[in-house]
């Protein structure tokens, strides 16, 4: 870069051996007019004040200058700035809206700010993928270079063919997999209905023993219960559900035999025993047992006490299916036919529902 300078009369000055020559007379200094940058063939254009764009006519030289520029409050931009690739542009509005922070990728902007609106086009390779109605996004699964079929629209078909990169085994009935149970040490536990070998190892089923009895709703299950020996319980009655009944009858008047036994609960008699004793005249009398509905009669004959062969054996009924109770929550009742006996019983109930 190099230096013109004039006088005051706009003549050069000139230099000797890169020395200004200057000419100093006694009666004043020689007045220096002007001073030019220039790089030997252009001269740089006048300057101007700061604000004031320079001059376009007639050609200016400008100087390049390396310099970070800042605007300050509000700037109206008008046709087309290029910015830099290193430069950082902050916007605070857009169209006149305040616009949000900017977040991290992948974290969700505020939802009280508002974002800039971006209509996106998203490419597999070079080819733009397609979208359904409503912004939904069309999607070809494929294995491999093969697209995965449908049989049912919008449920794609799978094949299963190699799991742990063993060949699946299935049956003749088509879609269906042949599943083969191997325990935790490898041992298989695949096993034939029809007498066979064994299997390396069995599926072992576990019952539990509980102090509280189940007390499932409808449509539940429990596990297996068991007794406190460990033996598999496949009784029909829990002890809980047993009631005894003893006593003597020697009226015809009916007295209670077991109380009713509470709402929705049935007593279902299940074994008796009669004894006929304190037999005063020899006759035949009935025992005469009651659910409330039904009445139900057993008979005796006896000798009169006192006389030889007297009294009779005693009647032991055991039924495999109780005899089930009409009524829920409905006392049973026991009667004699005729007041010159006193007959002993021994009866046993099971407490049930309606179903059970």
């Amino acid at each position: 870069m190099a230096v013109r300078i004039q006088d005051g009369s706009g003549n050069n000055l000139t230099s000797t051996n890169n020395a200004l020559d200057v000419n100093l007379k006694t009666s004043s200094v020689g007045t220096i007019g002007a001073v030019f940058i220039t790089d030997g063939l252009h001269d740089m254009g006048s300057m101007s004040y700061w604000g004031n764009q320079p001059s376009v006519s007639p050609e200016p030289y400008a100087l390049n200058v390396n310099a970070a520029a800042w605007v300050q409050n509000t700037v109206t931009i008008t046709g087309t700035v290029t910015i830099q690739s290193n430069a950082s542009v902050n916007l605070a509005q857009l169209n006149g809206v305040a616009l949000g922070s900017p977040t991290d990728w992948g974290t969700a902007p505020a939802t009280s700010v508002e974002v800039i609106g971006v209509n996106a086009e998203m490419f597999a390779g070079s080819t733009a993928l397609t979208a359904q109605s409503g912004g939904q996004l069309n999607v070809a699964l494929y294995t491999g270079t093969t697209a995965i079929s449908n049989t049912t629209a919008g449920i794609p078909d799978v094949n299963i063919k190699n799991i742990g990169n063993a060949a699946t085994k299935t049956t003749g009935t088509a879609g269906e997999l042949l599943v083969g149970i191997v325990g935790s040490t490898g041992s298989t536990l695949d096993a034939t209905l029809a007498a066979g070998t064994s299997p390396t190892n069995g599926l072992g089923i576990v019952a539990q023993y509980n102090t509280t009895v189940p007390a499932p709703t409808a449509a539940q299950t429990v596990g297996l219960q068991c007794a406190p020996n460990g033996s598999l319980l496949t009784q029909p009655f829990r002890r809980s559900q047993i009631k005894m009944a003893t006593g003597s009858i020697a009226s015809t008047t009916a007295a209670t035999l077991l109380a009713a036994q509470g709402a929705g609960i049935f007593a279902d008699l299940k074994s008796l025993v009669l004894t006929l004793s304190a037999e005063t005249t020899a006759a035949y009398i009935t025992v005469n047992i009651s659910d409330g509905t039904n009445t139900y009669e057993f008979g005796f004959s006896s000798e009169a006490v006192g006389t030889a062969g007297s009294g009779a054996w005693p009647v032991p009924i055991n039924w495999d299916v109780p005899i089930p109770a009409t009524t829920a929550n409905t006392a049973w009742t026991i009667a004699l036919s005729a007041a010159d006996a006193t007959v002993r019983y021994v009866a046993q109930f099971i407490n049930q529902t309606a179903n059970f």
